[in-house]
């Protein structure tokens, strides 16, 4: 299950990035960034060399069909809601077949959705991170009202994050 908090969490309230200080690092760089940096299209997240992909536009209406959702196998996507709401729909990769090949270079594939799934609901402010095997589909709306959202996701390589983790 994907692991969801906000950036303005108490440093108890979330155990892996109070105990991860590389992915903490992650996090508070990417609620650091300045408004004027997010449109669409990419730029590099300071002092990480990460590329940071942001949106600002129209979420996806919730009577839309699900039809696919992507996985990544090297990659952590960690989504952040700057401004609106939305919804990321999320299941397990294991039993989803394949719709797109896997691309080796953007880390990605397309899988067929499966009639049950998860939601996450994110806020401003909040985060999700989202692991190889957790197959998603990103900018569902959420409430009806809420028709626009402004997101930054940082593709953080899940090596990365094993690295950090081994003791010195």
């Amino acid at each position: 299950m994907p692991i969801t908090s906000t950036l303005n969490f108490p440093r108890s309230a979330l155990f892996l990035v109070v105990q991860h200080p590389y992915l903490r690092g992650v996090i508070e760089a990417v609620a650091s960034i300045e408004d004027s940096q997010l449109g669409n299209g990419d730029f590099e997240l300071p002092g990480y060399g990460f590329t940071v992909a942001s949106y600002v536009g129209a979420t996806t209406h919730r009577n839309g069909s699900l039809e696919e959702m992507q996985n990544h196998r090297r990659l952590v996507d960690l989504h952040v809601v700057i401004d609106g709401q939305q919804d990321i729909l999320y299941a397990p990769a294991k039993d989803l077949s394949v719709t797109k090949s896997y691309e080796e270079q953007r880390d990605f594939e397309m899988l067929k959705a499966p009639q049950e799934y998860g939601t996450i609901t994110l806020d401003p402010g909040a985060f999700t991170l989202l692991f190889p095997g957790e197959a998603h589909s990103p900018r569902w709306q959420h409430d009806p009202a809420t028709t626009f959202v402004k997101t930054a996701i940082v593709k953080i390589p899940l090596v990365t994050l094993r690295q950090e983790l081994k003791p010195r």
